[in-house]
């Protein structure tokens, strides 16, 4: 009884952990020689969540992030902000194609930090 509550209680703390924090914009913008530090915490928390992710997605994704979080790092109007959220979306999209796209969105938490959407709420 003792190894199934552990069990469940390991199981519970790594969803939690896997809970994906996002990544605080004032961090973004006060670093942003760490883009490729963010872009690379994105797609490992993709690969984690979703082991079908191939190298040729990873890299697509890394600079589709690398779009993303250099875009962050600057000042963006309400607009632009959510131009680009858009514009993520779409294009994350076309890598993953549509099943795997269906499936990573249905990972709240993580389709709104690698899509940008968490960072329209701190506006």
């Amino acid at each position: 009884m003792i190894k199934v509550i552990l069990s469940l209680l390991f199981v519970t703390c790594c969803i939690s952990m896997n809970a994906q924090s996002t990544i605080d914009r004032a961090t973004i913008k006060s670093s942003p020689d760490q883009v490729a530090e963010f872009c690379m915490e994105d797609i490992k928390l993709l690969s984690e969540n979703f082991n079908q992710i191939t190298d040729k997605q990873a890299k697509a994704l890394y600079n589709l992030f690398e779009i993303k979080y250099t875009a962050l790092s600057k000042d963006l109007t309400e607009k632009e902000l959510t131009d680009l959220t858009n514009s993520i979306k779409e294009r994350t999209k076309i890598v993953l194609g549509d099943d795997l796209y269906i499936e990573v969105s249905q990972n709240q938490d993580l389709f709104y930090r690698i899509t940008g959407l968490a960072y329209l709420a701190q506006e």
